[in-house]
């Protein structure tokens, strides 16, 4: 899989549960933001925190890129590509 950041240390220390728990919290980060400008950063702290459940999901013998492919051919499937 590509990755746009580095693998954070807690790629390697996280449990699933724990990186969700994080996921949701910088979910509602982004959400409750008003500031345009800090809104596309937390947006970018949300995919980095997908990301980082990524690796650990690797880590556990998940082949995340055929899930991807798997998501990309349903959408594709479904027409929401042009």
């Amino acid at each position: 899989m590509n990755y746009s950041f580095p693998a954070v240390k807690f790629a390697n220390k996280n449990t699933i549960k724990q990186q969700e728990e994080h996921i949701r919290s910088e979910f509602f980060e982004f959400y409750y933001e008003s500031n345009k400008d800090k809104k596309i950063e937390e947006a970018i702290d949300l995919y980095h925190s997908l990301e980082t459940l990524f690796r650990i999901l690797e880590q556990q013998g998940i082949a995340i890129n055929i899930a991807f492919e798997q998501v990309r051919l349903k959408n594709e499937a479904r027409g929401y590509y042009d």
